[in-house]
């Protein structure tokens, strides 16, 4: 258990303090205080209730080319084969989509500007375990839709 909270007390610590000293937004370096979260979510090994199931299906889809019944997304199904060209380890292409859901919670919290996502800070780490850990799919799905919706609130078509 405290290899879950000490990660999170780091960088919520660092939220806070930074949050009182300064109201400029954070920059790049300031996210070496996440780093322990991130290597948390991708060394893992077989923490979090979904990671079997990632595991067996990244399995199918690298060494025998096709998935299971389950119908698993078009683009889940491309980035587990683009990794596989990199690796036949199924743990691996977990880490790596683990590392990817994590890159993009932190870049979609680093979007919201003037403090907005100061008022979520008891809930980070939540959703933080929730993306990495257990919904790969939905922690690079939903940061995605975020940065996106922000992008369409300051009128960057992308």
């Amino acid at each position: 258990m405290i290899y879950y909270v000490l990660p999170s007390l780091v960088w919520l610590i660092f939220c806070i303090w930074r949050t009182l000293r300064t109201t400029r937004r954070l920059r790049l370096v300031h996210y070496t205080f996440a780093l322990p979260l991130i290597a948390l979510s991708v060394l893992r090994g077989d923490v979090g209730t979904d990671t079997s199931t990632y595991i067996d299906n990244a399995q199918y889809i690298i060494w025998w080319g096709w998935h299971r019944p389950i119908n698993l997304e078009p683009g889940f199904i491309a980035f587990v084969r683009i990794l596989s060209m990199f690796t036949s380890d199924p743990r691996v292409v977990v880490g790596m989509t683990s590392l990817l859901a994590a890159i993009l919670f932190f870049v979609m919290l680093h979007m919201w500007e003037d403090g907005q996502c100061t008022l979520l800070l008891p809930l980070i780490p939540i959703y933080y375990f929730e993306f990495t850990m257990n919904g790969l799919r939905m922690g690079i799905a939903f940061p995605l839709m975020v940065i996106a919706v922000l992008l369409l609130h300051k009128k960057r078509y992308v």
